[in-house]
């Protein structure tokens, strides 16, 4: 169980990754007027992958760093849980973003099971229901649609 000590301090260290990263990446909450930061959380959080409540908090923890960090007129989260947390539906949703190319971001954190495939040489995201994703097909689909920013956490 997590205590609430250790939840303050995990979700302090997220916070300053995810702005480390957004700001060396030249991405900070006060971005051009009008930029939209699209953040997509997914995280497996089914009995099968046996990451228990640690999933959550990570879940909770990335969910609040952009809400108390980035205006709400400058940000659009969706959180995938279990259920929709499918190869197709986090595609599809990622292809019908209305992201202007060269002006709004997007940030995709994934929480869950992953492995190196030496032999293909690939990330591969393990999604619920033995559904893998190879990192390169998320990001082949985020980089066509040409934010400004694209962080894959």
């Amino acid at each position: 169980m997590i205590t609430a000590k250790r939840k303050m301090f995990r979700q302090a260290i997220l916070a300053s990754f995810v702005i480390v990263i957004l700001g060396i990446n030249g991405a900070s909450s006060e971005a051009a007027p009008g930029s939209i930061f699209y953040v997509i959380v997914a995280c497996d959080t089914s009995a099968a992958a046996g990451l228990g409540t640690d999933i959550l908090a990570d879940r909770d923890n990335i969910v609040r760093v952009f809400q108390d960090n980035f205006p709400k007129d400058q940000r659009v989260i969706k959180v995938f849980g279990e259920a929709e947390l499918t190869k197709q539906k986090l595609v599809e949703y990622m292809q019908n973003l209305p992201i202007r190319p060269q002006m709004d971001s997007l940030i995709v954190f994934f929480s869950g099971h992953g492995e190196y495939s030496a032999q293909e040489e690939k990330h591969i995201l393990k999604l619920p229901g033995r559904q893998d994703m190879v990192r390169s097909e998320l990001q082949d689909v985020a980089i066509a649609k040409q934010p400004q920013g694209l962080f894959l956490i």
